[in-house]
C-alpha cells in the first residue's frame, strides 16, 4: 500500500476498501446498475433545465480547452450518468468499459472513481492515473466538482472532466471549479426567476385588477387577463406596443418613466374597444432595479364601473324623487286653488262674452277677444298644474301604445303642417300594457310640441314605438340643435323654459304622467337633435 502514501486520505481509504473487499484491480470494470430508457428519459426531463445550463457552459469550456481532448460528463446526486459531451475517442474508450449514459457510478462496481468520491466528499476531486484502483483507468485523468442549488445547499450531482493522463494539469480542476460556480449562479437565478414568474402569474391572473407593465423603453411587456376584459383588446394586440399608442394611459406612463412620478386613485372614464363604458381608478408607479434606476412602469386599473353606475343611479333616483315631490306639491297646491280660481274666471269670461255681443260695445270687440283669450290661457295653465298632481286619478286600461299613437297622429301631423314641420312615424308592434289613453295623448302632444318648437322650418320629428328587452318604449326625436348641459340637468322642473312665451310646465307634465304609469324618461341629445325615450315596464 506504500505507493498510495502521498495521496489524499479519502483516496487512500477508498483504495483500502477496494482491497479489503477482494476487488481485483486488473479486472475489467462492469457497471451493474443501468437505467431503462424510460427511467433515463424521465430523469433527463426532471433535469432538463439543469442540463440546458450545463450544456451551455460545457460548450464554452470545450472551446476554451479546444487543444486538449476532454470529455465532460454530468451525473445526478446518486451517481447516474445523465449526459456526456466532448472527445469521441475518449467516449468510445468508456463505452468499451461499459461506462455510458444511464449507468450508475458506485464504489462497489467501479472502485475508486471521481463521481463517487466527489459526491461523498462534496468538494472538488481529481484522480490522476494510479489514483484509480483499477489499472484499466491508469492512463486517464479525471476531475469532478459537485454542483448545488446554493440557496438551500441541495446537492444536484457532479460535473466531471476526463482526459488522457498526458494532458493532465491542475488548471483543469481550477477551470472546472470556476465553470461550476457560474453554473450554480445561473441555476440559482433561474430558480429565483421561476419563483418570481409563478408569483407574477398568480398576481396577474388572480387579481381582479387590470395590470399594464412596461420596460424602460416604454414598450408594454405585460397585459393581464383582466386588462383584456376592461379594455377589450387581446394581450397579443398590446404587448410590444409603445405607450405612445395607449391613449388612455400613455401620458401617465411617460411621466413615470421620465420623472418617476407616482399617481394614485386617478378616476378615468372611457369607452373600451367593445364600445362599453368603463370607469376605473388608476394607480401607477415606477419599477426600480437594485441601483434605484427606473427600469419600467407599473399601472393598475381598479374597475369601479358597477359601483359608479349604482351611485349615479342612486343620485338620479334621489333627484327624480325630489323633482317628483316638487311636482306633486305644485299639483296639490293647484288642486287646492284650481276650482276657486276657475269659478270667478268663468264668471268674468261669461260677462265679457255677454258685453261683447252688445252693439254699443262693438268697437271694443278686439279688446274683449284678447281678454277672453288670456282667460282661456290662464285656464289652460291651471289645467296643466292639475296634471302635475301625483294622486290624480288615472283610467288605466290594457291597450296598445302603437294604436294610441296611430289614432292621434292625424292631429299631430296637421299641427306640424301649419308650422312647416314634418312628423313621421316608425311604429313597431309592442306588447299591450295598462295605459290612460287621455294622459298618453297629452304626453305625446307635449313631447311632439316640445320637439317641434326646438326646430327651424322644415325640421322633422319622428315618433317611434319598439320593444327594448323588457320595456315598451315610446321615442320622440327632433332634428334641432340639442339641449345644453345646464338645461338638461334641470329639465322637467316646473317653470323651466327656453321659450319666450312658454310656461315651463309641458315637460313637467310629461314626467308626472310617466310617473303615474310607473315609467321613466331618458334623454339623448347632441348637435343633431334630441330624443326623448319614455320607457314603460311590461
Amino acid at each position: 500500500m506504500e505507493e498510495f502514501g502521498d495521496e489524499p486520505l479519502y483516496v487512500l481509504e477508498s483504495k483500502k476498501k477496494c482491497f479489503e473487499s477482494d476487488m481485483d484491480p486488473n479486472e475489467i470494470i462492469k457497471l451493474k446498475v443501468i437505467m431503462s430508457k424510460l427511467e433515463l428519459a424521465n430523469k433527463r426531463k426532471k433535469y432538463e433545465e439543469i442540463l440546458q445550463v450545463v450544456n451551455y457552459f460545457s460548450k464554452k469550456l470545450l472551446n476554451s480547452l479546444k487543444d486538449t481532448p476532454i470529455l465532460i460528463g454530468v451525473s445526478d446526486e446518486k451517481g447516474f450518468l445523465l449526459d456526456m459531451t466532448g472527445d469521441e475517442s475518449i467516449q468510445s474508450t468508456l463505452n468499451q468499459l461499459g461506462i455510458k449514459v444511464g449507468a450508475q457510478f458506485t464504489h462497489e462496481d467501479m472502485g475508486t472513481n471521481v463521481v463517487s468520491l466527489t459526491l461523498q466528499q462534496n468538494h472538488p476531486v481529481q484522480l490522476i492515473g494510479t489514483n484509480h484502483y483499477h489499472t484499466s483507468l491508469h492512463n486517464i485523468a479525471c476531475y469532478g466538482v459537485p454542483f448545488h442549488y446554493t440557496d438551500v445547499n441541495h446537492l444536484l450531482g457532479v460535473i466531471g472532466i476526463m482526459t488522457g493522463i498526458a494532458h493532465h494539469t491542475p488548471l483543469i480542476l481550477l477551470t472546472l471549479s470556476t465553470v461550476v460556480d457560474g453554473i450554480e449562479r445561473e441555476l440559482l437565478l433561474k430558480k429565483q426567476n421561476r419563483k418570481l414568474n409563478i408569483l407574477n402569474q398568480i398576481m396577474l391572473s388572480k387579481t381582479r385588477n387590470a395590470i399594464i407593465i412596461t420596460n424602460t423603453d416604454g414598450k408594454v411587456i405585460e397585459f393581464n387577463e383582466f386588462a383584456e376584459k376592461i379594455f377589450g383588446f387581446k394581450k397579443e394586440e398590446i404587448v410590444g406596443r409603445s405607450i405612445n399608442d395607449l391613449t388612455i394611459t400613455g401620458d401617465f406612463l411617460k411621466n413615470i418613466l421620465f420623472s418617476g412620478k407616482v399617481y394614485e386613485n386617478i378616476e378615468m372614464k372611457f369607452e373600451n374597444n367593445n364600445n362599453e363604458k368603463c370607469v376605473c381608478l388608476f394607480d401607477t408607479q415606477p419599477i426600480y432595479d437594485e441601483n434605484s434606476k427606473v427600469i419600467g412602469a407599473f399601472g393598475q386599473f381598479r374597475d369601479i364601473t358597477e359601483r359608479y353606475l349604482a351611485e349615479e343611479k342612486y343620485k338620479n333616483t334621489e333627484k327624480e324623487m325630489s323633482r317628483l315631490d316638487r311636482l306633486n306639491l305644485i299639483g296639490q297646491m293647484a288642486a287646492g286653488i284650481g276650482h276657486e280660481v276657475r269659478n270667478p274666471m268663468t264668471t268674468v269670461r261669461g260677462y265679457l262674452q255677454l258685453l261683447g255681443s252688445k252693439g254699443e260695445f262693438a268697437k271694443y270687440n278686439g279688446q274683449f277677444s284678447l281678454m277672453i283669450d288670456e282667460l282661456d290661457r290662464a285656464n289652460s295653465i291651471i289645467t296643466e298644474f292639475l296634471s302635475l298632481a301625483k294622486d290624480r286619478v288615472v283610467d288605466l286600461k290594457v291597450q296598445s301604445l302603437k294604436e294610441i299613437v296611430q289614432n292621434i297622429f292625424p292631429l299631430i301631423q296637421a299641427d306640424g303642417l301649419i308650422s312647416d314641420k314634418y312628423i313621421h312615424m316608425e311604429l313597431e308592434e309592442v306588447e299591450e300594457i295598462p295605459l290612460d289613453k287621455k294622459e298618453i295623448h297629452q304626453l305625446i302632444l307635449n313631447l311632439v310640441l316640445n320637439g317641434s318648437q326646438a326646430m327651424p322650418s322644415g325640421g322633422v320629428v319622428q315618433i317611434s314605438t319598439f320593444m327594448d328587452k323588457e320595456e315598451i318604449v315610446l321615442s320622440v326625436k327632433d332634428s334641432g340643435t340639442g339641449i345644453t348641459p345646464e338645461v338638461l340637468r334641470k329639465i322637467g322642473t316646473p317653470f323651466l323654459t327656453t321659450k319666450e312665451n312658454g310656461t315651463g310646465l309641458g315637460l313637467a307634465v310629461c314626467y308626472s304622467i310617466a310617473a303615474r304609469h310607473n315609467a321613466k324618461i331618458d334623454i339623448e341629445t347632441g348637435s343633431k337633435g334630441t330624443t326623448f325615450f319614455v320607457r314603460f315596464k311590461r
